[in-house]
């Protein structure tokens, strides 16, 4: 555990003018990108400085869910939302880390599009466990835990016959559009169950317990989360209790930073969600507010989270980085070499 300076009087002094009365911020040791993330963001990064500056590079969605990552490429980078279409013939297209369904990639191919896919190999193998499921004679059908309208969902969802899949989507409410309730679908027996790899492991158990309820029979021992949505949730958890106000650093568009955020709503401790310092309300920080715990989600940059840190290190206040809950040894996932040479042979670049 690594501790800053002690406060000064006059930083004292500054922190009483904002009627603030936090002493320390504990930083979660797991947090932030994955593998699949910033292997993402490395090829991003590589393909923008290979293509020439007056090309437009299109993605099927923000190539991770922190879009404020790629800000800096301006309209050099357009995001199409999953439709295809939109993307010119012979462009180049990033298929985002969420995936896409496999006509994506035949219309790619069709009309002359450079692929650079930077799928997570997390999603790929549940990608490949749903087209398992779904050959094999004793399982035959597939219920997939996910947001409908979620690029990884449309992308799960594609990889089968439309009849051999059922998608749940727990997020929605009775009232909202297109709601269905868990009570009135049909589930085979011996269905297997996959969840939406960024979902809190909490979330996906409560959800299969609610599935159980139709059909016992159902095989939930393939429904996990990520391990770095999991760790991220577990490192959160442990230290809940010993601060005082949750402020996780994602954007709203992020599942995985959401529930990470409501971790704080669960422990009954007040709780906020912001991209940057810029969204930072110091009001929050009230009366017995002394120590702040601070996170981010899987698909946040360390720079950002360093960014919302430094309003606080600015007023002396000790910034305390936890060691981390759960080792993480992985390696970055592979980058695809053999795409990213294609794309300098089409811009004949060194």
């Amino acid at each position: 555990m690594s501790k800053e300076r002690e406060i000064t009087p006059g930083q004292r002094t500054r922190l009483e003018r904002r009627n603030l009365e936090i002493e320390e911020v504990w930083l979660a040791g797991n947090r932030g990108t994955c593998g699949g993330v910033e292997m993402t963001l490395a090829v991003v990064d590589r393909v923008m400085e290979i293509v020439p500056e007056n090309v437009t590079v299109y993605t099927n969605n923000a190539p991770v869910n922190f879009p404020d990552a790629f800000s800096h490429f301006g309209e050099r980078l357009k995001n199409v939302k999953g439709d295809i279409s939109l993307v010119p013939d012979d462009s180049v297209f990033i298929v985002s880390a969420h995936g896409v369904p496999p006509s994506t990639y035949d219309d790619a191919k069709k009309r002359g599009i450079i692929i650079i896919d930077t799928t997570c190999p997390i999603v790929l193998d549940e990608q490949q466990k749903v087209r398992n499921a779904a050959a094999d004679p004793n399982i035959g059908h597939v219920v997939f835990i996910g947001k409908g309208s979620h690029p990884e969902t449309i992308g799960v969802k594609g990889q089968v016959d439309e009849r051999a899949i059922t998608v749940i989507d727990p997020e929605k409410e009775e009232g909202d559009k297109d709601y269905i309730d868990i009570q009135d679908v049909n589930i085979p027996d011996n269905s297997l169950i996959i969840a939406k790899t960024t979902y809190a492991p909490s979330f996906i158990e409560k959800t299969i317990e609610r599935i159980k309820t139709i059909n016992p029979t159902v095989d939930a021992s393939r429904a996990h989360s990520c391990y770095a949505v999991s760790h991220r949730q577990f490192a959160g958890r442990q230290m809940i209790g010993d601060v005082d106000f949750w402020l996780v650093v994602g954007d709203e568009s992020s599942h995985n930073s959401g529930k990470l955020r409501d971790i704080g709503e669960e422990h009954s401790k007040p709780a906020a969600l912001i991209t940057g310092p810029e969204e930072i309300d110091w009001s929050w920080f009230g009366e017995g507010i002394r120590r702040l715990g601070v996170s981010s989600g899987a698909s946040v940059p360390e720079r950002f989270t360093q960014r919302v840190l430094q309003p606080f290190r600015d007023l002396g206040i000790p910034v305390i980085e936890l060691p981390k809950a759960v080792e993480e040894n992985y390696r970055m996932f592979r980058q695809p070499n053999a795409q990213l040479d294609a794309l300098r042979q089409r811009f004949a670049v060194n």
